[in-house]
């Protein structure tokens, strides 16, 4: 009896015994695996020499502390500059005081490049897993087996890698290579050149030699604005700017047709960013212009039309991303897509009419034609403001459907227009193809849309405005190439006064 009692008592301590094992060995696993499993925070650093670490690889879901040593403020925020169109919400969307910190948590698997806003030359990479992976993203050697922002992520490196590497000839191949092959390049065409000429600031100002070559006029010269901008943020002199701009128009004046305004509007971009860091001003539209336009007349005196052009170009960009506190919400719900130029004076009033309309969409719709008489209806001093208005107007509709390329509602908007305004209208149709067509053969498109879209006379007058815009923004030499491929009969005759 004693012997089976013991028995019983040894089965069941046993069988205790195992259970306790299963039960500690469950738990053990769990919190092992479970914390593993859990997301984390990691620290990144800006420091004078850049991010630190400068690659870092997550798993998805984890956090990004983002602090800095600078003693300024900086910007997280994803690729591209400016416009961060590559991860969107991977943005601070306002600078951060260098005694705050921002986090921010990655929920998509992917490498993702970002920069400091503030100063875009400190890039640096988060690589994110997804939760089920163990090694971390490769790269990928044929970008065009990507989609949507890993795509353009990869363009992006790319691009960055040729520059340094091999230089700006190779940069530029490869983007004109990119440029025709993949269709959603050409939207963002002057935010890609625009990088080019940021990185090569930085080239620079280590020592290297720029030279200014036609191909910086390409994409309504985002290779130069990037440039100028880069130069700006770094050492926050206008002066120093502005001469650089006096020369490089005197030594490129036959090549660069159009270098001394683009030059002109860049700082003005500047002048707009530099403002908006500025606390005392910060999410006031109207003041912000204010303080920009007296920078653009004590620079320009005779050309602060431009610089203003400028100013509220960037400014009404910002406000549309949300950037540095400024919100749309006030302007957008007020119906009138003309809401500051009511505030505003002078050529600060003019620049914010030819600005507003290239918000359209948000205010009126994706009907061109109604935008554009609904446009016409609501301009004050229609007939002084209408060449610029219209202008601008149309070449924002064809920056719009070059992608698609499918233009027929930018010429029933145009057709719409009173006869008297329509070679203006057709004028900004020119330059939308003049500004994003293809870099490396700019009258294509546009001479392409000339023949299906229009005859006699007016495809004349097509033809016509397209020579016009080609000289105006790239000089002589763009408009021979352009007309050498023109018969006699369809050659207009801007190609021989040019």
């Amino acid at each position: 009896m004693l012997s089976e009692r013991f028995g019983h008592i040894f089965s069941f301590a046993l069988i205790l015994c195992v259970a306790l094992c299963v039960l500690l060995g469950g738990l053990l696993f769990y919190f092992t695996f479970s914390k593993e499993d859990s997301p984390k925070e990691y620290v990144i650093t800006l420091t004078d020499s850049g991010f630190s670490p400068n690659e870092i690889t997550l798993k998805e879901g984890d956090t990004l502390r983002f602090r800095t040593e600078r003693n300024r403020p900086f910007w997280p925020a994803s690729d591209l500059h400016p416009t961060h169109t590559i991860y969107p919400g991977f943005d601070s969307r306002f600078p951060i005081h260098p005694e705050m910190e921002w986090s921010f948590t990655f929920t998509q698997p992917g490498r993702w490049r970002y920069h400091d806003h503030l100063d875009p030359q400190h890039l640096g990479l988060v690589i994110v897993q997804s939760k089920g992976d163990s090694l971390p993203v490769q790269d990928v050697a044929d970008c065009s087996t990507l989609e949507g922002p890993q795509k353009l992520q990869c363009f992006d490196q790319t691009l960055e890698s040729r520059l340094r590497d091999s230089g700006i000839e190779s940069a530029f191949a490869y983007f004109l290579d990119i440029y025709r092959a993949d269709p959603e390049v050409p939207e963002v065409c002057h935010a890609w050149a625009h990088r080019l000429g940021e990185v090569e600031y930085g080239l620079y100002t280590e020592g290297k030699e720029v030279q200014l070559r036609p191909e910086a006029s390409l994409c309504s010269y985002g290779y130069f604005h990037g440039f100028i901008n880069a130069m700006v943020k770094e050492s926050g002199d206008f002066k120093k700017a502005q001469e650089f701009c006096t020369q490089a128009t005197a030594a490129r004046r036959d090549s660069l047709q159009g270098l001394e305004s683009h030059c002109i509007h860049g700082i003005g971009h500047s002048i707009a960013t530099l403002a908006l860091e500025g606390e005392e001003y910060n999410t006031n539209l109207v003041s912000l212009a204010q303080a920009g336009a007296q920078i653009c007349a004590d620079l320009y005196m005779d050309s602060e039309s431009l610089c203003i052009d400028g100013l509220l170009h960037e400014l009404y960009l910002s406000m549309e991303r949300g950037d540095y506190g400024l919100n749309s919400d006030r302007y957008l719900n007020s119906g009138d897509i003309f809401f500051y130029c009511h505030g505003l004076l002078g050529a600060l009033e003019e620049a914010c009419y030819y600005e507003s309309v290239t918000l359209w969409e948000h205010f009126i719709g994706s009907d061109k034609k109604e935008v554009m008489l609904t446009i016409l209806d609501s301009t004050s001093a229609l007939l002084e403001r209408s060449p610029r208005v219209l202008h601008t107007l149309a070449r924002s509709f064809i920056e719009s459907d070059i992608a698609s390329g499918d233009f027929e509602g930018s010429v029933e908007a145009c057709a719409a227009v009173p006869e008297e305004y329509f070679s203006e209208c057709m004028r900004g149709l020119a330059l939308g193809f003049a500004t994003h067509g293809d870099p490396g053969n700019l009258h294509a498109a546009g001479f392409a849309f000339c023949e299906s879209y229009y005859e006699g006379g007016t495809q004349s007058l097509c033809f016509e405005k397209m020579v016009d815009e080609l000289y105006l923004n790239y000089g002589a030499q763009a408009v021979r190439n352009a007309c050498a491929e023109l018969g006699p009969a369809k050659r207009p005759s801007a190609c021989t006064t040019q």
